[in-house]
């Protein structure tokens, strides 16, 4: 998809954005449903635990007509929602749901506590006390109403276990000795944690832990310790009442074995979510940076002297042992993406793992690299930039310290510096960054050194500019937002992106729609901007802009787009009317490519077109910050009602999602167009029984065999529009070439007692007639064709109860065949669902049946009422002063749009039909 300079590429008619007429207030109106729905539940569950189908129908009876829309599966699925979103519920995999408090009220489970606990002042979550707290929340009370909270590795407090810890105010694991028991018991509002003498063997606990694992896991499967605990003591309300064995001892005991939260059998090996996601990770990285057998070997060495490092922060890491893998392929890149997450949130163990590294100078280098990398995540971009320095110093072909210091200088205004820099590192000498920032200091680098300086100061080049130049304030704030943008391309960013568009994009986008939204610079500057990203980049580069460059980077942030009517354009700039705000700017726009050095629009504007633009301040000028989209009037009002709600990166993106879906085909009864054409046999049968079957089945139509309507053969639909594709299906040929013979040449009538070698199905819609599908007899077979697979099984089951059997389907032709034929009509047909060969036929469609076509088209839509015009007809919106000029513009973006497959209409005749002048 082009960039920040697109159009729609085809507009054949009206066309209304799906969130055009929502109530602002729906989305309100759903989340009180929710909460209803909610309320309702957790108060049915305090008098005991109820099947779902129970909870639907309570719910109904409840609710009434206000849920009278939602079938039992979406209230089913609205209940289990509840149960994630409040925290409060359980629902067990045989579908019965309970109240987690009551569930868990009198639990006891028990726990060894060790040394290393006692020194960290913490109790170590996993495995035995994870289900302690659930439903309490975060924080909860325990002992003498003393807040005692479960934190993770991301609090930043060191010694957390990394599934998770108890910590509490001073001394709350008082008089605990090493190797001591301690029992945490549940109420229903808080824990109370106390030593213990003798305690059960939890024989009973063994059993059930075992028979659950048995009934809820497939051979090699896992369930969490949360669920295999609420599983068996909502079936037995005797089981952990009482102090047994911790948990993990249990575990062990049943034959099972605990990774993580998860447990499985121990005889097996066998997944986890944890697991999966760290082999994602892994493979991700192998693949992203090349990595061989003995890269792979070397990364995890080293990967695993970091986890042990997290495990034990006070031993000393044995950086002998490293020097080696270190220096191996990517493994410091790689590793820094690892222990940092991707660069979103720096494990709390990241900087000293580092700074022991920079303690070696074998390792020094690696070690700088890292803390550089750690100090961005928290905001210490000066100490990140020195960290840089000296690891560049230290190894100056490591791409990676190279590529990240020369990014930093840039962040910091030397953008000299940093081409210089990059120049020098292996592999960048001609990347995008170099490329871009040439051609913006290219009058200061071709400047001779007794040249006069080119930022005008009257001095020799040599005494003034030859590192650090003195940049206008718009190449500064173009070398900003390149940075800016640059960040937006980190792959934490590209996550953010990705996600963002999948949670935004049509349901029925595919693979390869998602993965070119994700790498359109217009939804990149969406995510940027809208999306937070440039909020980040502020945060962790902040310390290295001057205030008059954060003050950028808060004002392109808190600019919201609005959509421009052109006044007046020329190269560089335009001046238009707000059609959102009112009033009018004049404003700098410069390509998208050319302030950030990515992508390749070329914004065209002309009286009278509208843009979508962000317009800020820079100093005492206005100009246009990021991608700008060039919008015809067809998605004008779809885009104001997305700026209207407020427009976010989610309403935003959903509007570019759908305006970018590619053509979708389909017939009069919404089905996928597939052309079919299938050979039958005849079944034991002479040819005259065969004919007389078929012609009971499908009797001759009197008069004409079928009446054309402007939707038997239309355009291309982009999904936006009302118009669909419905072929005629009849004579000789394929169905598309027998709707042709049969109009084009004139339609024969066909009189009674003729015997007939071909029959129609034909259906009536909103008192149209429709071919759906067309027979023929074609030697001793018979050929069946049609345009949806839903049609040829109807007639395929059809033919077969009339005594033919099938032989093979011959000819399919799918949408992208359909929408790679010429314009102009010429479609080809490929064999058995194959794209075809370019010596194949093609079936031409003559003048005379698209201009019968196009007649009745434009008919039709000059008579429809039109959304985009007020409900108006064309005519009466041309005889409003107040729609005219949208009329008129509309008509004009429709003659410069290119056609796909079938002109929709003949322009002039449409012109004239309306009174108009040509264009």
């Amino acid at each position: 998809m082009a960039c920040a300079a697109w159009q729609a590429d085809k507009v054949t008619g009206p066309s209304d954005f799906p969130f055009d007429d929502a109530d602002d207030s729906s989305d309100g109106d759903e989340d009180a449903r929710f909460d209803e729905i909610a309320a309702i539940v957790l108060v049915r569950l305090r008098s005991g635990p109820r099947p779902m189908a129970n909870l639907v129908q309570l719910v109904r009876s409840e609710l009434g007509s206000a849920v009278g829309g939602y079938s039992d599966e979406v209230l089913s699925d609205i209940i289990d929602d509840a149960a994630l979103d409040t925290g409060d519920i359980w629902i067990s995999p045989s579908g019965v749901a309970y109240l987690i408090s009551a569930v868990m009220d009198g639990l006891v489970l028990t726990h060894v506590v060790s040394a290393d606990e006692l020194a960290r002042d913490m109790l170590d979550v996993s495995p035995d006390l994870e289900v302690i707290d659930l439903g309490l929340g975060d924080v909860t009370h325990r002992r003498n109403l003393s807040p005692i909270t479960m934190v993770f590795p991301e609090s930043g407090l060191r010694g957390v276990h990394s599934n998770g810890s108890f910590i509490g105010p001073d001394g709350w694991l008082a008089g605990v000795v090493p190797g001591e028991i301690v029992a945490l018991r549940r109420s229903l509002a808080a824990l109370e944690v106390a030593t213990v003498g003798s305690i059960g063997d939890g024989s009973s606990e063994v059993a059930m832990l075992r028979s659950t694992v048995e009934q809820l896991c497939n051979p090699g499967a896992s369930v969490e310790i949360s669920d295999l605990v609420l599983n068996v003591v909502s079936q037995n309300e005797t089981a952990f009442r009482a102090p047994v064995r911790p948990l993990a001892e249990l575990i062990i005991a049943a034959r099972l074995r605990a990774e993580g939260s998860w447990v499985g059998r121990d005889e097996e090996r066998f997944t986890t979510p944890a697991r999966l996601m760290l082999d994602l990770r892994f493979e991700h990285l192998a693949k992203r940076y090349q990595m061989d057998k003995c890269c792979e070997a070397a990364f995890r060495r080293v990967k695993d002297a970091f986890e042990i490092h997290c495990a034990d922060s006070s031993a000393a890491v044995d950086t002998r042992r490293l020097v080696d893998d270190l220096e191996h392929g990517a493994t410091i890149p790689a590793l820094g993406d690892w222990m940092l997450r991707n660069d979103t949130t720096a494990n709390p163990f990241a900087g000293s793992f580092a700074s022991a590294l920079t303690g070696d100078r074998r390792t020094a280098g690696a070690g700088h690299y890292l803390r550089a990398r750690s100090e961005l995540l928290n905001g210490n971009a000066v100490q990140a930039l020195d960290d840089a320095r000296q690891s560049f110093t230290l190894e100056p072909g490591a791409s990676a310290a190279g590529q990240l210091y020369a990014d930093l200088l840039a962040d910091s205004g030397e953008p000299m510096r940093s081409l210089q820099v990059r120049k020098r590192v292996p592999g960048l000498a001609h990347d995008n960054h170099v490329n871009y920032l040439s051609s913006l200091l290219k009058p200061f680098l071709s400047a001779g050194r007794n040249d006069s300086c080119p930022c005008g100061s009257g001095r020799k080049s040599k005494q003034c500019c030859t590192n650090s130049p003195r940049l206008s304030t718009r190449l500064r704030a173009r070398i900003r937002w390149h940075q800016v943008m640059s960040f937006s391309m980190e792959p934490a960013s590209i996550g953010v992106i990705r996600n963002l568009v999948e949670e935004c994009a049509r349901e029925e986008a595919t693979d390869a729609e998602l993965k070119s939204l994700s790498a359109d610079m217009f939804v990149h500057d969406l995510v940027t901007v809208e999306g937070g990203l440039i909020a980040r980049y502020r945060d962790q580069r902040g310390e290295l802009l001057s205030p008059e460059e954060r003050g950028w980077l808060e004002a392109w942030q808190h600019t919201p787009r609005s959509l421009y009517e052109v006044l007046d354009s020329g190269p560089g700039w335009f001046t238009g009317r707000d059609v959102i705000l009112g009033g009018e700017i004049s404003a700098v726009l410069v390509a998208f490519a050319e302030q950030s050095g990515f992508g390749d629009d070329v914004p065209t504007l002309h009286v009278g077109s509208y843009v979508c633009a962000r317009v800020s301040d820079l100093g005492d000028e206005k100009i246009v910050v990021g991608a700008s989209l060039t919008v015809t009037s067809q998605y004008r009002e779809s885009l104001i009602a997305a700026i209207d709600r407020g427009g976010d990166v989610v309403d935003l993106l959903q509007w570019y999602s759908w305006l970018s879906a590619p053509p979708r085909v389909h017939n009069r009864e919404g089905e996928d167009l597939l052309v079919i054409s299938a050979r039958f046999a005849r079944r034991g049968m002479s040819w005259a029984s065969g004919a007389e079957a078929l012609n009971r089945i499908f009797p001759i139509v009197d008069g004409y065999d079928i009446d054309i309507d402007d939707d038997d053969i239309d355009d291309i639909d982009d999904e936006h529009d009302d118009d669909d594709i419905d072929d005629e299906h009849d004579g000789e040929g394929s169905g598309l070439r027998s709707g042709v013979k049969r109009v084009g040449a004139g339609l024969e009538r066909i009189g009674a007692g003729v015997e007939r070698s071909s029959w129609t199905e034909i259906v009536e819609l909103d008192g149209d007639k429709v071919v759906r599908g067309s027979l023929r007899r074609d030697g001793d077979e018979l050929i069946v064709t049609t345009n949806s697979l839903i049609r040829f099984n109807r007639l395929r089951d059809t033919v077969v109860a009339a005594g033919f059997v099938l032989i093979d389907v011959e000819d399919s032709v799918d949408m992208e065949q359909i929408v790679a034929g010429q314009p102009g009509g010429s479609y080809r047909s490929g064999s058995g669902g194959s794209n075809g060969s370019e010596d194949e036929s093609q079936t031409e469609l003559p003048p005379e049946y698209i201009d019968h076509v196009q007649n009745q088209m434009e008919d039709r839509w000059i008579s429809e009422s039109i959304p985009m015009f007020g409900g108006l007809t064309v005519p009466e919106a041309l005889a409003d002063p107040t729609r005219r000029d949208d009329v008129l513009r509309f008509l004009d973006e429709m003659e410069s749009q290119p056609a796909i497959g079938l002109p929709a209409y003949n322009h002039p005749r449409l012109r004239q039909k309306l009174g108009i002048p040509p264009r």
